[in-house]
């Protein structure tokens, strides 16, 4: 079966350029919606999250129950990355830099005790990888 790639973006500007640099593919398929408005009855294999958590305009609190609808939308798993609080260079102002320790804590206690942390590829960056516990 050929593999289908959805993306849910919220900001319509990024979702109107996603239409029209993506649309020759038929097997893409860009919404316009987010964690919270795409129908929870909806199942995709793998979850990828890349610079979603990345603005301080959003609480901790905010991004755990981001992350736990995310989840709940994957039916092998889901990789999401976080800027760094172990970052050697600057914070910049408005982005939320989060301790991986904390992530972590919160990924094996509330979504898999089955994940994976990379923190090598950028030193600013990591991703977390979970995987459901039946894959």
């Amino acid at each position: 079966t050929p593999k289908k790639y959805v993306g849910l973006e919220k900001e319509e500007n990024f979702h109107k350029k996603s239409l029209i640099k993506f649309s020759k593919f038929e097997n893409f398929e860009a919404l316009n919606e987010t964690h919270e408005t795409i129908s929870k009855d909806q199942k995709y294999d793998w979850v990828v999250a890349s610079g979603v958590f990345c603005f301080k305009s959003q609480s901790i609190d905010e991004i755990q129950i981001a992350i736990t609808n995310v989840w709940n939308l994957a039916s092998r798993g889901m990789a999401i990355n976080f800027l760094s609080d172990y970052t050697t260079g600057m914070k910049k102002e408005n982005f939320r830099h989060i301790d991986p320790v904390t992530m972590i804590e919160f990924f094996r206690k509330n979504i898999s005790p089955r994940i994976t942390m990379r923190h090598d590829y950028l030193d600013n960056d990591f991703t977390i990888y979970a995987y459901k516990e039946n894959n």
